[in-house]
């Protein structure tokens, strides 16, 4: 509190992986159709914007929505971008506290020809 803050402020980390434990709900990029043998999931980019610090107690609202999906031509064939936002805000308040902004990349798995 003598540093300007109002509570025992949760680490940035922390907060950005609440994402992981909403399962399915938090995972909808999987759910974007794509042809069945797009098995191959890989991160592909990742920003965190702050904009407030979360405190330990804070009830926390989160919003998802995809933001752009890409495809594009590489060496191993088409590979589909998926990018998603969350925003996360303090229950009952409409200020946006941190924005998460994650890219996957969904592909056919990498054959090795004989």
């Amino acid at each position: 509190r003598r540093a300007g803050y109002y509570g025992r402020v949760v680490p940035p980390m922390m907060v950005a992986g609440l994402t992981l434990r909403l399962g399915d709900r938090g995972r909808m990029h999987l759910a974007v159709p794509l042809p069945p043998d797009y098995t191959d999931v890989r991160n592909a980019g990742h920003a965190i914007e702050w904009f407030d610090a979360v405190y330990v107690g804070d009830r926390l609202v989160l919003q998802q929505r995809l933001t752009d999906i890409v495809a594009k031509r590489g060496k191993n064939g088409i590979g589909v971008f998926i990018t998603r936002e969350t925003e996360f805000r303090r229950a009952g308040e409409e200020r946006v506290l941190a924005i998460v902004r994650q890219t996957t990349l969904r592909r056919p798995p990498f054959r090795v020809s004989d």
